[in-house]
C-alpha cells in the first residue's frame, strides 16, 4: 500500500504524449515528472508512441485497476484518454478519476475547467477538487463513409473548424507558430475558401432548423480553437450541450466580429444563434468536416448525445 502523510495513495497512471507542443513536452519530461510526483504521489508512467496510443494505454490501465489517470499533453491527448475510458457508453472503472496536466498547443479543455463552467460548486470542505462532468458521444462518418463513434470532453464543431484541422494536417510546418497564433492564422486562411454549408439541425427530436452556416459548435466546455470563448454559457455538468451557430453572414462581417470570440463578446451579434439540447443531429448533402476536441476524425452526417455526469475529474 502506498502511503503519504498518513493517507492511502491511489494507484495512478500518467499517460504522457512526448510529441505534444511540437515535441517540447518530451524535452520537459524530467521537470514535469517531478511536478506530477509532488501533486499526485507515485505513479506508473506510460509514454504514447503514435496517434491513438493514449486510448489503448488508458483502457489497459483501467482494466489493470487504475484509480487515477493523469493525461499529460494537449487537447488531443485528453481526447484520446477520454476515448479509452468508455465501453458501450459506460466507464470501464466508474470511480476512477481523470486529472489533466496540459502542455500542448491549444489547452482549451483546461481553460474550461474553472468554477464558472460548473452548475454544482464543490463543497467548501472538499479539498480534493473532484467533480463529475458530462461527456459528449459523437456518431459520424469517416472518410470512407463508415460509421464511427468518438467521445468528446470539450467541444465538437463542424464546418470552418474542421477545415482548419485538415489545413494544419497538410501544413505541419506551421506548428512552430504555436497556440493562439497557430489557430488564428489557420482560421484566417481557411475562411477565405470555406463556403457557407447548407445544414439541417435537429435538436432533441423536437426542433428542426435549416441554415446556411460556416460554423456550428456543439459545446460541453466553453473554449476551442486556441482560446476562442465560443460558448461562454456552456456548463460541464448541466446535462446539456450549448449549441452555437453562425447564420448566413458576409465574409467581411465575419472577419470584423472574429476577435470578439476570444472574449465571448460575440453573443448577441445578429446572426449568431444559441440553443441548448441533450441531443443534436446535423445533416448535410455536402462534405462537411468535423472537429472533435481539436482533431478531425470524420464528417457529417453526425449525431451528438450528452452522457451526463459519467466522468470523475480532478480540477
Amino acid at each position: 500500500m502506498n502511503v503519504r502523510g498518513g493517507e492511502k495513495l491511489m494507484k495512478s497512471y500518467v499517460i504522457f504524449n512526448p510529441a505534444a507542443a511540437r515535441g517540447k513536452a518530451g524535452k520537459r519530461w524530467p521537470h514535469v515528472e517531478k511536478e506530477l510526483e509532488s501533486l499526485h504521489g507515485p505513479f506508473i508512467s506510460c509514454f504514447t508512441e503514435a496517434p491513438g496510443h493514449a486510448t489503448q494505454l488508458t483502457r489497459k490501465a483501467l482494466q489493470e485497476g487504475a484509480e487515477k489517470i493523469i493525461a499529460v499533453g494537449g487537447d488531443g491527448t485528453v481526447n484520446e484518454v477520454v476515448n479509452g475510458w468508455f465501453e458501450n457508453d459506460e466507464p470501464i472503472a466508474p470511480e476512477a478519476i481523470l486529472s489533466v496536466f496540459m502542455c500542448g498547443s491549444g489547452c482549451d479543455f483546461q481553460r474550461s475547467l474553472t468554477p464558472r463552467s460548473f452548475v454544482k460548486p464543490l463543497p467548501k470542505d472538499d479539498s480534493s477538487g473532484i467533480s463529475r462532468i458530462d461527456v459528449g458521444k459523437v456518431t459520424f462518418r469517416d472518410e470512407s463513409d463508415g460509421n464511427c463513434i468518438r467521445y468528446c470532453a470539450n467541444i465538437a464543431s463542424l464546418g470552418l473548424s474542421g477545415e482548419v484541422d485538415r489545413f494544419l494536417i497538410r501544413h505541419p510546418e506551421l506548428k512552430r507558430l504555436g497556440g493562439q497564433a497557430l489557430f488564428l492564422y489557420a482560421t484566417l486562411v481557411q475562411v477565405l475558401s470555406c463556403p457557407q454549408f447548407h445544414l439541417r439541425l435537429l435538436l432533441d427530436d423536437t426542433s428542426e432548423v435549416e441554415i446556411q452556416s460556416r460554423l456550428v459548435a456543439i459545446a460541453n466546455g466553453q473554449f476551442f480553437g486556441g482560446g476562442m470563448h465560443v460558448a461562454p454559457g456552456a456548463l460541464l455538468d448541466d446535462g446539456y450541450f450549448e449549441v452555437v451557430w453562425l447564420e448566413e453572414m458576409k465574409l467581411l462581417t465575419f472577419l470584423r466580429h472574429l476577435p470578439k470570440v476570444y472574449w465571448g463578446k460575440h453573443i448577441g451579434i445578429p446572426g449568431i444563434q444559441i440553443k441548448h439540447a441533450k441531443k443534436v443531429e446535423v445533416l448535410s448533402q455536402e462534405t462537411v468536416w468535423l472537429d472533435i476536441d481539436g482533431e478531425s476524425p470524420g464528417k457529417l452526417d453526425a449525431l451528438f448525445e450528452i452522457l451526463p455526469g459519467c466522468l470523475k475529474i480532478q480540477l
